[in-house]
C-alpha cells in the first residue's frame, strides 16, 4: 500500500491583531484523495524533503564507498585501476543504497521484495569490487614494473670477418 503524501488544507482563518491570517494545516491525503489529517498513523514529510534527503544520501554513499574501499583494499591497488572502473562501480553502489532506502521508506514494511533486491544487488557490487582489487593486486608487479621485459638478443661475432 502506498503512503499518503503531504498536503496543505486551508481552514478557518484565525483571529489576529493583522488582517489576512490563515490557519495552514499540514497533514495527509491517501492514493484516493481522502484527507486523514495529522492524527492518523502515518509519517509525513514532503516529497521535496525527501528528494533532498536521497540526494544527500547518495552523496555521502560516494563518498563513504570511496574511503571505505580505499582503506580496505589499498590505495595502491586503486591508483593501479582505471578511472572508469572505480567510477562505474562505486556510483552503482551508491545508486543501489539510495534505491534500496527509498523502497523501505514507500512501502509500510521496510524489509520488502524490493529491498531485499536492492540489498542483493549492493551485495554483488561490493562482490566485484572485491575481484577488481584482488585482480590488480596479483597484477600488481606486471602493471607497475618500469623495467624493460626480459629479452635476449644474440649475437654472433666472427673474428676475422
Amino acid at each position: 500500500m502506498p503512503r499518503p503524501f503531504l498536503y496543505l488544507r486551508r481552514t478557518s482563518p484565525l483571529v489576529c491583531a493583522s488582517s489576512g491570517c490563515e490557519f495552514v494545516e499540514w497533514g495527509a491525503v491517501s492514493a484516493q484523495g481522502d484527507w486523514l489529517g495529522q492524527d492518523s498513523n502515518h509519517d509525513i514529510m514532503p516529497p521535496y524533503l525527501l528528494r533532498l534527503a536521497y540526494a544527500f544520501l547518495f552523496l555521502f554513499a560516494v563518498i563513504a564507498i570511496w574511503t571505505t574501499w580505499s582503506q580496505v583494499g589499498g590505495q595502491g591497488h586503486l591508483d593501479l585501476m582505471p578511472w572508469y572502473t572505480k567510477l562505474l562501480l562505486s556510483v552503482s553502489l551508491s545508486w543501489v543504497t539510495v534505491l534500496g532506502t527509498a523502497a523501505a521508506v514507500r512501502q509500510d514494511r521496510p524489509w520488502n521484495r524490493a529491498t531485499l533486491l536492492y540489498l542483493l544487488l549492493g551485495m554483488l557490487l561490493a562482490t566485484a569490487m572485491g575481484v577488481v582489487t584482488y585482480y590488480y593486486h596479483e597484477h600488481e608487479e606486471d602493471l607497475n614494473s618500469e623495467e624493460p621485459l626480459d629479452t635476449t638478443a644474440l649475437l654472433w661475432f666472427e673474428p676475422g670477418r
